[in-house]
């Protein structure tokens, strides 16, 4: 969050042009042309007038990482409201896809940099936010597991890897690789879940399971 809060027109369009200015940079220098004064000046504002909103270099970094993440917030909203967890699954992929290959670069940077200043699993983080509805749904299509947020946790790192894989410059239409990262996941599931491949069951309700217990393990999940 800016230190100080934007209430006119012109300071939003002030903090507007400074998140711009940083993300430009990390997109074009990396990392190491980031910081405050080359934000500042790419911006064309002061040195002074970015720390009246920002104290420091990772204060800009954090409310860098909240706007870009704004599109994939909007879609977690939506699959909690959704009734049909596969729905709510291609929702979850289709966001990340999009916002891992809108910006590439800044994107697995900003992951980067959010692993530096936020664990993992605090709940301010994108995928401290992200890991609730994710165990939902999977809860919803494979059923309970005592260790089903550690396994979401890997369904989101796994996401994040084939999304910056395909970043980096590989030729893949958006389609394709949501096709991929579907397979990856429920490849993943059902082998931790037991679930032999192409067996559409029904699971029974409350019925837990630990990793790789009987193969006769059911799912709501997809057949293919």
């Amino acid at each position: 969050m800016p230190r100080k809060l934007p209430t006119q027109g012109r300071a939003n369009q002030t903090v507007a042009a400074i998140l711009e200015s940083a993300a430009h940079i990390l997109e074009t220098e990396g990392i190491h042309g980031y910081n405050t004064n080359a934000v500042a000046a790419r911006a064309g504002v002061s040195i002074g007038s970015l720390y009246q909103y920002f104290g420091s270099k990772d204060a800009v970094t954090m409310a860098l990482i909240a706007a870009e993440a704004e599109d994939l917030q909007v879609a977690v909203g939506a699959a909690v409201t959704m009734r049909d967890p596969n729905a709510a699954l291609d929702t979850l992929i289709t966001a990340a896809v999009d916002h891992q290959l809108r910006r590439p670069r800044v994107a697995a940077l900003l992951d980067l940099e959010e692993r530096r200043l936020l664990r993992p699993a605090n709940g301010d983080s994108a995928t401290g936010r992200l890991l609730p509805v994710v165990v939902n749904v999977v809860e919803k299509l494979y059923g309970p597991h005592r260790e089903l947020p550690l396994l979401c946790a890997d369904l989101i790192a796994i996401t994040r890897a084939l999304c910056d894989a395909a970043g980096e410059g590989r030729r893949e239409s958006r389609i394709a690789l949501r096709d991929r990262i579907r397979k990856a996941i429920h490849g993943y599931l059902r082998e931790q879940f037991g679930v032999p491949a192409k067996t559409p069951l029904s699971r029974p309700s409350g019925e837990s399971r630990s990793p790789r217990q009987s193969r006769r393990s059911t799912y709501h999940g997809p057949s293919s």
